[in-house]
């Protein structure tokens, strides 16, 4: 609804899709409650939406999605401690570099297409995706208190 009042349903349509996609392969932030997991949720799309108003660069979009698409290669599977259990079956889950090929085609592919509110549709999803991935990590080490 967001996406679609805001004139970009088919990107937000994309977002959520390829978000949600990383998030189930390869996991990353949880909200404590499903309120602030929709907040969080809105929160995201909006700084998507936002973005579309600066200038497009697809030297950025390309910059920002090697950097997200090598943080998530190198972390492809972060476990929520409400999912510990599935850590045995971590090898089997780590379908997310699996994914994560599949995304760097289409980027390509729309790239060479040239089609600018994808490719930073693509590109913003890849570093949303990578932030959330980075949260737990980050969270765990102690290099940043997120309480």
């Amino acid at each position: 609804l967001i996406g679609w009042i805001a004139g970009r349903p088919l990107e937000t349509a994309l977002l959520i899709f390829l978000y949600y996609t990383n998030q189930s392969s390869g996991g990353g932030f949880h909200a404590s409650s499903h309120l602030m997991c929709f907040l969080t949720m809105v929160l995201g799309e909006l700084l998507f939406l936002i973005s579309f108003l600066l200038p497009y660069s697809l030297l950025a979009c390309i910059g920002i999605s090697v950097i997200s698409l090598l943080f998530m290669w190198i972390h492809p599977l972060v476990l929520h401690p409400n999912k510990s259990y599935l850590k045995k079956k971590a090898p089997q889950l780590k379908h997310s570099r699996q994914i994560l090929l599949v995304e760097i085609a289409l980027l390509i592919i729309f790239i060479l297409l040239n089609v600018p509110a994808i490719i930073q549709t693509i590109s913003l999803t890849l570093l949303l995706s990578a932030i959330s991935r980075s949260v737990p990590i980050f969270k765990h080490t102690g290099i940043v208190d997120f309480s």
